[in-house]
């Protein structure tokens, strides 16, 4: 499907809702990573071009290079404050904001970052946005369209953060976080590359969970995206279920958006997303 040959992430949790943290300010890290000032852009962009200059570094991608955004909710907090511009202040929203509201700014400047002039992609299917981006990228390279895609995976909490877990659907002990991963990805070769992603697929409930971790082989490891609505409990079962019928090791980590990072990267992978309703 795809070889992934670099990825890097920012990855910053922030507790419950109930302990109502505040996200840390980016402004500064963004200059420092990416080396420039950036004007009028929000934080969801800011996201997007940390983890985006993180992940590529001082290398050069060729300018052909297809660009993929995945994300959740995309920028809802420039929604969000569009909406109390609007509804609770009665005042027109600045420009700025409303333009921002439309989530694929944030590719207009990473791809003006990197130099990058090729198909620029902005997707959003709340569990279902990372395997949608990776398998548009895996298309387009597919039928020769693209030879690199730079895949990245965006979602970002707003203060404060009990109305974000409403926003989410979860409740006021659940963990939150906010994330930018990114991978630098190219047809499947002979060998190189950091890993391989050979299978990505949405399933929407424990059992097709269950099926399909089923069906990996006894020497491949799995990582699971799931979905901000998907219990922890069912996490742990999901895992365990898979592990007693395919003897698969899981990888449960906290958050949903911490597990398309691919740490420790092993020779083989598959990328799932489960959702739970």
């Amino acid at each position: 499907m795809l070889e992934i040959s670099t990825s890097a992430e920012y990855y910053a949790s922030l507790g419950t809702a109930v302990e109502d943290a505040t996200p840390d300010e980016l402004g500064a890290l963004t200059r420092d990573v990416c080396g420039q000032r950036f004007r009028r852009i929000d934080r969801f962009t800011q996201l997007a071009l940390i983890g985006s200059a993180r992940c590529v570094g001082q290398a050069r991608l060729p300018a052909e290079t297809g660009l993929f955004i995945g994300s959740g909710l995309g920028a809802v907090g420039n929604t969000v404050a569009v909406h109390e511009h609007l509804f609770v202040e009665r005042k027109v929203p600045r420009p700025a904001d409303f333009v921002n509201t439309l989530s694929n700014s944030a590719g207009y400047y990473v791809a003006k970052h990197l130099g990058l002039t090729d198909q620029n992609i902005f997707v959003s299917r709340r569990a279902g946005s990372t395997v949608a981006a990776f398998e548009m990228a895996a298309l387009e390279i597919a039928t020769g369209s693209l030879q690199v895609a730079l895949i990245g995976l965006v979602d970002e909490v707003v203060a404060p953060a009990r109305h974000h877990a409403y926003r989410l659907g979860v409740g006021a002990d659940a963990d939150l976080a906010e994330g930018s991963h990114w991978f630098v990805t190219r047809a499947e070769s002979a060998g190189g590359g950091r890993g391989r992603v050979i299978d990505a697929r949405t399933v929407t409930s424990r059992i097709a969970a269950v099926e399909w971790l089923s069906g990996v082989a006894t020497n491949e490891r799995v990582l699971l995206n799931l979905g901000p609505t998907v219990d922890p409990k069912i996490h742990r079962r999901i895992c365990f279920s898979a592990a007693v019928r395919a003897r698969n090791r899981c990888l449960p980590l906290a958050n949903g958006r911490r597990l398309v990072t691919l740490s420790g990267l092993g020779r083989r992978r598959r990328l799932g997303s489960g959702r739970n309703r």
